[in-house]
């Protein structure tokens, strides 16, 4: 698993969210709500591969792990995961918040969610 490394300095971060301390406490609870939002839409967008991809297979089955998501499925504190199983093959998704309330570190675009990166090798891509 790839390590995570500090996005974003803490002046950023502080011109980002400035002002008083109900102001910076109301937008935390903001990008809360948006990263639980984000990761909601994440799944439903993996439910719906899943349910296109089933309706297309005769006798097999993909299947979605969590196969519901809710708000409190989130966690700020550590990665969080969708697989898609089949017949075994798992892909995983990973996410998670950033280190930052937001980032631009990667992307010259504000996030607040992001996908750790891990390299691929060629025996991913060849079949045992």
């Amino acid at each position: 698993m790839a390590q995570r490394r500090p996005l974003a300095t803490a002046g950023a971060a502080h011109s980002i969210t400035g002002g008083t301390d109900e102001h910076r406490l109301r937008r935390v609870h903001e990008v809360e709500a948006a990263r639980r939002a984000a990761a909601r839409e994440l799944h439903s967008v993996c439910a719906d591969l899943v349910a296109a991809v089933n309706g297309m297979l005769d006798g097999s089955e993909v299947l979605l792990d969590p196969p519901e998501y809710s708000a409190a499925s989130y966690s700020d504190d550590s990665p969080n995961l969708v697989q898609i199983n089949v017949h075994g093959r798992i892909l995983q998704v990973m996410f998670a918040a950033t280190a930052e309330l937001v980032s631009t570190e990667d992307f010259r675009i504000p996030y607040i969610l992001e996908v750790p990166s891990a390299p691929l090798t060629r025996r991913c891509w060849t079949r045992t």
